[in-house]
């Protein structure tokens, strides 16, 4: 409670004592009495003090890189510096750009919400423009937690514009040091095939032990110990690298405590003479290295590939590289590549998809999952199992024949219900459980039949395995397999097993063959799977069956590969090739692949599985051949006169007719700039719509303006430091390229610690504190607020007066 005009209150003394005096003699004059003291609490204007937030205070952290986490652990500080000030309260978080956290509202703070800011920049202007739009009328202040070093944003007019308002600013210094870091490392962006000069300049903000070690495409070429001192150290590294092409060199700084361990590497990327056309990416030379050097067209070698390995490059060939190993990275690289007019060949051999693929197949022409909606029963597996004698014998607690019907169960329950089943038992004869047909069907009956059968007789697999083959022979799947599990020596007595394995080699059907126990007929059993160009399982012990078992007919029912001699001819897309009339060898397997609804099929197997399948994409296209070319399934191939011709016509398709442009670059005030030149004919090629796209360790599209004859620019943020990969394209396809580019990091990184200068100008300028270390006061206008009760007293004067009057005419 407070007063207006608390002089007024004195006037209470004479009615007090008047109001006692008169007592003595009129006993009602209490009405009155209380009336006019109403009267007299009204004109000393009583308020009702009320601590509602009357400011708001916004504070504003710095999430840039150079500060790291210390402006938000500073903000208990700033609420400490606040404490007890009857105001809203609410954080900005800024770096490259700016984010509310928490709304202004009373205390206490509420929970910071999520930051989506980059690190890389900081725009000490826009946090202060986004607290000034957030202040509502009336008293505000802003506390900024920040080290000053702004890398964007116009910081002096937005502190011209909070001194216009009259906020002050008030400043809490934060920042670190970093001890050591990389300032430079530079090299010509070409050279000519031979050395490569490398140069590197470390800042030291003392005595530090330190290793640099430099790298080429991640293959470590040099370590050395150093013994800095405080200042700059300049070093000096050469290098020779194996051939013309674009490399990636990395500088790295370590075995030292860093706190800012981004400006402890650096990347460069040179260009050594004139990159080949064709990049061959593989461990291994194949065939093709042998006719590129043949047609005398120059092509590199890479075990591996990194996105800036495709500048200069206009055709790729991934030769039977694990696809399982492209990164997320290189993939983004190669579409971008290929959209912009480049041309990928992928080939499909054991090596290239074994195992997971990845995320590789989106790039590709086919896939490897069947497709929805082929009705086909697509697998026929027929399941010879050996029932003799010897299979009465115990593993562990069960016998044998039971541990067989169990895997045998449960490899069918992985099959899908409209794959085809059979089931053949042999002893001295053969057996049927249940004939070719669906397991959706038969498979009740199957299980009925694996109940049913015990161990007897010998063993005589010849019949059983030929009337298999009979079985399969007359079934309508796109593939047809055989699961043999044997446990002993088969009958040999007028047996030709060169007729049986001719039979099984002639048949196409593949065989996997398990040899179980310790005495089984490996020899057999062995030139059985070699004539269906199988495996031989060995398998001591039986109890493994289950799930060796169930692993095969996994394989089986969704094949990765055909084995078996397979022929080939051309498919719909043949003469668009060129190569409807070249007639090639057969395959001993393939890749089993199937095409995209976007795909061209040139090349098809005798059971009309894509070959060779191609598809565009953007501006260029893409080729998978789904078999080697390195003599595994291509044997009779390599030893063909019609593979010269066919890689000559599949490499005129895929080659590109892009005319080059050139391209340059530099990174300047936190932004990049691109500069394309393009001219035909020596004259300036104008009005095209330019567009780019930047693959590295950030992804970015680009759009190009013209501002001069054959000239197109963009300006862009500059992207976090690394090799980069810029692919140029317009929509007609006749101009492009792709470029290396080496980033360093961000003007973010280059300077530490609090600007003391700026920031104290900064509280001064708007009137605030510079590292205040007690409680702020509030600023004028931000006292507490009171509510009058002058009103409300009078309207009870008049209403004591009134009852007065009543109650006197009731005594009269």
């Amino acid at each position: 409670m407070r007063f207006q005009a608390p002089l007024a209150l004195l006037l209470l003394l004479p009615l007090m004592a008047g109001f006692i005096l008169s007592l003595r003699r009129y006993r009602s004059v209490s009405g009155r009495a209380l009336t006019l003291a109403l009267l007299v609490l009204a004109l000393s204007g009583p308020e009702l003090v009320t601590h509602e937030p009357v400011e708001t205070v916004y504070i504003l952290v710095d999430l840039s890189a150079s500060v790291g986490g210390e402006a938000e652990a500073a903000l208990p500080q700033a609420l400490e510096l606040l404490a007890g000030r009857p105001a809203r309260v609410g954080v900005i978080g800024f770096a490259e750009t700016a984010q509310v956290l928490v709304p202004a509202a009373p205390p206490p703070l509420g929970e910071l919400s999520a930051a989506l800011l980059s690190p890389w920049g900081t725009d000490i202007a826009a946090a202060v423009d986004l607290a000034l739009a957030l202040l509502p009328e009336g008293p505000g202040e802003l506390m900024l937690l920040t080290d000053g070093r702004a890398t964007g944003g116009d910081l002096k007019g937005a502190l011209a514009r909070a001194r216009a308002r009259g906020v002050p600013v008030h400043v809490l210094p934060v920042g670190r040091e970093d001890p050591v870091r990389f300032v430079r490392f530079s090299s010509p962006d070409k050279v000519p095939p031979g050395e490569v000069q490398l140069s590197v300049e470390i800042l030291s903000l003392g005595e530090v032990r330190a290793e640099v070690v430099l790298a080429r495409a991640g293959v470590e070429l040099e370590r050395r110990e150093l013994g800095l001192s405080p200042g700059v150290t300049a070093l000096g590294f050469s290098d020779r690298p194996p051939g013309e092409g674009v490399y990636d060199y990395t500088v790295l700084l370590s075995g030292v405590e860093d706190p800012v361990p981004e400006n402890d590497v650096l990347h460069r990327v040179v260009m050594v003479g004139t990159p080949p056309p064709v990049l061959l990416v593989g461990p291994s030379p194949s065939a093709l290295d042998a006719w590129l050097s043949s047609a005398g067209i120059p092509a590199r070698r890479v075990e591996a590939i990194s996105p800036t390995d495709l500048a200069g490059a206009r055709l790729v060939v991934l030769d039977d590289l694990p696809l399982a190993g492209l990164s997320q990275n290189v993939l983004s690289a190669l579409r971008d590549w290929v959209a912009g007019g480049g041309g990928l060949l992928a080939i499909l051999g054991r090596r290239a998809t074994e195992g997971y693929l990845g995320p590789a197949e989106d790039l590709l022409p086919v896939s490897f999952s069947v497709p929805e909606g082929v009705q086909e029963a697509t697998v026929a597996i027929a399941f010879v199992l050996d029932r003799s004698s010897s299979m009465a014998g115990r593993a562990g607690a069960l016998q044998k024949i039971d541990l067989l019907k169990e895997a045998v169960a449960q490899a069918v329950e992985v099959m899908r219900p409209q794959d085809l089943v059979a089931a053949v038992a042999f002893d001295r004869d053969p057996h049927w459980l249940v004939g070719p047909a669906p397991v959706e069907e038969v498979e009740e009956e199957l299980y009925a039949g694996l109940k049913e059968l015990s161990p007897s007789g010998g063993t005589d697999l010849y019949p059983a395995v030929e009337e298999a083959l009979a079985a399969l022979a007359s079934v309508k799947a796109r593939l047809k397999h055989i699961i043999l599990v044997s446990d002993g020596r088969t009958v040999r007595e007028g047996r030709d097993f060169s007729v049986l394995y001719g039979e099984v080699a002639a048949s196409g059907v593949g065989l996997t063959a398990i040899a179980v126990g310790q005495a089984p007929d490996t020899e057999v059993l062995a030139g059985l799977s070699r004539a269906a160009g199988g495996s031989l399982l060995l398998l001591p012990d039986i109890r493994e069956l289950p799930q060796v078992l169930i692993r095969e007919t996994q394989r089986a029912v969704r094949p990765r590969y055909v084995e078996g001699k397979k022929s080939v001819k051309p498919g719909p897309a043949a003469p668009a090739l060129g190569i409807a009339g070249i007639t090639l060898p057969p395959l001993s397997g393939y890749t089993l692949t199937f095409p995209k609804p976007n795909a061209q099929v040139a090349l098809v197997s005798e059971k009309a599985d894509p070959v060779l399948a191609l598809a565009g994409l953007g501006l260029g296209q893409v080729a998978a051949l789904a078999c080697d070319l390195s003599g595994g399934w291509s044997a009779e191939w390599l030893s063909s006169p019609a593979l010269d011709l066919f890689l000559s016509r599949l490499f005129s398709y895929l080659w590109p007719q892009v005319e080059p442009v050139a391209a340059s670059w530099k990174q300047d005030d936190g932004e990049l700039l691109v500069t394309v030149d393009v001219a035909a004919a020596g004259r300036w090629v104008n009005g095209l719509d330019l567009t780019g796209v930047l693959t590295g360790p950030e992804e970015r599209e680009l759009s190009f303006s013209q501002v001069a004859p054959g000239r197109y620019v963009v300006r862009t943020p500059a992207p976090p430091p690394g090799g980069y990969l810029l692919v140029l394209s317009e929509p007609g396809g006749r101009y492009g390229g792709s470029f290396p580019l080496s980033l360093p990091y961000p003007p973010e990184l280059l300077a530490f610690g609090p600007d003391v200068d700026l920031l104290r100008w900064a509280a001064e300028f708007t009137g605030g504190s510079y590292a205040p270390d007690e409680l702020l006061p509030p600023p004028p206008g931000a006292t507490a607020r009171g509510r009058p009760l002058a009103r409300g007293l009078l309207w009870a004067a008049a209403g004591a007066f009134l009852a007065d009057l009543v109650l006197r005419k009731l005594l009269a």
